[in-house]
């Protein structure tokens, strides 16, 4: 019953907020840890980590805002509320990710090719990196496990894909960077103990900028199509479609528009036709039944217009 109960509250979503805040805390370690290193080691690599360390607090700080943001009232001057908000937040966190921390990575490394510097603590810096490696992790699996809790019963992939959780996949991304940086870091650190040749020390930094540049430009690429006003994904489409021919009185789906609105915000225009001749108060009550069933089927669904192909009265 214990386990039972366990497995059931592992499978509830995290909240946004927690997650991003995990993420957050470890990057402020990983700043603090690598920055300190840094300076005893005079490693590439461990600038490197700091450097990033810093852009990925920058990041899910800018995250944290527009989560605040996101939740502001609408009022008259915004009627749709303010979710898209977030958007702009995480555009402009994955711009400091290229232009700082992947630009800074790659040049500190560059240098140490051009100008090898004799590292100092080495297994200290190696200490250092495998903490991080385990903090980013944690935080990994807390962003992973939001992303897949919804829905279960899909592959990883395929529900890191479907979710609508941007702010989720923002640090998913930093988390998973983190960690493969970490991961290159250790590799190249341990590469200098074993040959003495520092400039694997080099190779390791560039490699990380590289893969932080990488990283945020998908993601960049993501947000730009939200920001533009992407429509919901092929299963929820299935979803609003399945709710709105279960009311019996509905004939047909002329058209159907969507917009993500926020993370769970879904704006729904329908346009229907209908069965049979109903008064207008019958069709006053069909429409509350269609937005009733769209928003048990696709909770996201915050706002549901429903249109008539060819109004009808008795």
């Amino acid at each position: 019953m214990r386990k039972a109960a366990r497995l059931k509250e592992m499978a509830k979503p995290l909240s946004a907020h927690r997650v991003v805040l995990a993420s957050f805390a470890v990057d402020f370690l990983d700043v603090v840890l690598n920055l300190a290193v840094a300076i005893l080691s005079s490693s590439a690599v461990m600038l490197a980590e700091s450097l990033q360390g810093a852009s990925d607090l920058l990041a899910t700080g800018l995250l944290l805002i527009g989560l605040r943001q996101a939740k502001r009232p609408g009022g008259r001057k915004y009627p749709y509320g303010r979710g898209r908000e977030l958007y702009f937040w995480t555009l402009i966190s994955t711009l400091v990710m290229l232009a700082g921390s992947a630009t800074m990575s790659v040049w500190s490394g560059l240098q140490h090719l051009l100008h090898p510097v004799p590292l100092q603590s080495i297994p200290l810096a190696l200490a250092v990196v495998l903490v991080g490696l385990v903090s980013n992790s944690y935080a990994l699996s807390l962003s992973l496990r939001r992303l897949h809790a919804p829905s279960p019963e899909l592959k990883l992939t395929e529900a890191i894909t479907r979710s609508p959780y941007i702010e989720t996949k923002v640090t998913l991304v930093l988390d998973l960077m983190g960690t493969v940086s970490a991961t290159f870091g250790l590799i190249a650190l341990l590469a200098t103990l074993m040959t003495g040749n520092v400039r694997y020390d080099g190779f390791g930094a560039i490699v990380i900028g590289l893969t932080i540049a990488t990283l945020a430009w998908l993601l960049a690429v993501e947000v730009k199509e939200l920001l533009i006003g992407r429509a919901a994904g092929s299963t929820a489409l299935t979803e609003i479609r399945r709710a709105v021919l279960s009311v019996p009185e509905v004939k047909d789906i002329v058209d159907l528009q969507t917009m993500y609105l926020g993370p769970e915000q879904i704006l729904i225009d329908v346009e229907i036709t209908l069965a049979t001749c109903l008064s207008t108060r019958t069709i006053e009550g069909v429409i509350r039944r269609i937005q009733t069933a769209v928003k048990a089927k696709v909770p996201a669904a915050s706002q549901v217009h429903v249109g008539l192909d060819r109004p009808q009265k008795a």
